[in-house]
């Protein structure tokens, strides 16, 4: 195992020790703090689990255990794409106690000219820019008329490199105007048709794709 590990280091980090996150103390402290604190967070899930009779209150528990799993492993994917832990950091002061139940993560603007997102209807169409995004949830802005309808439908679209486009339909939650533009939250709630879906990935999967052509184009 040992050796499988070390391996496993070398080819994310190299050979130099001066490269591994190791040698930076805050970087350490900070994943460390959010994988154990999550997983105590999954253990004392389990132990209420243990000691439960009612079905329907096990039921719960356990869809909580998949969410805590699933944020932490979305809080990593993004860490691994974004590569600025100071963003994710964000997330470990405001994982508990928010109102939404879905973490939000911000949209590094690096990420703008591979990866658009349009507004087709029913206001005028308009390009928008993403501002933050989870599993259900997108907060974006742009430059129109304000919401007349509680439903939008939108264009999730990478550049020809990418070549991927994703269809939604959203639920303004709210809206106001700022500086001149409109800025709306809103629920996702259809994906391509589907109603399986998981739109954190969908733009994950279009950031990591990014990323890999993002060195080549200078």
């Amino acid at each position: 195992m040992s050796r499988l590990l070390k391996d496993r280091c070398s080819m994310i980090c190299g050979e130099s020790a001066a490269d591994c996150i190791t040698v930076n103390n805050s970087q350490v402290r900070c994943v460390a703090d959010m994988v154990v604190n999550q997983a105590y967070g999954i253990l004392s899930v389990i132990d209420m689990i243990r000691a439960e009779k009612d079905q329907r209150a096990v039921e719960e528990f356990l869809d909580e255990v998949k969410t805590i799993s699933n944020e932490l492993i979305n809080w990593a994917k993004y860490l691994q794409v974004s590569h600025d832990i100071r963003k994710a950091v964000q997330k470990i002061q405001h994982w508990r106690g928010e109102e939404r139940s879905e973490t939000r993560y911000s949209f590094p603007e690096e990420f703008g000219e591979f990866i658009a997102l349009r507004i087709d209807g029913p206001i005028e169409p308009a390009e928008a820019v993403i501002v933050n995004f989870s599993q259900s949830g997108i907060r974006f802005r742009y430059m129109g008329e304000q919401p007349r309808d509680c439903i939008l439908v939108c264009t999730l679209t990478g550049n020809e490199r990418i070549g991927k486009s994703i269809s939604l339909v959203c639920e303004v939650k709210y809206f106001a105007e700022e500086n001149g533009e409109m800025l709306v939250g809103a629920q996702i709630v259809e994906v391509s048709d589907s109603p399986d879906f998981n739109f954190f990935m969908d733009v994950l999967d279009m950031m990591s794709q990014a990323a890999a052509i993002k060195p080549h184009t200078a």
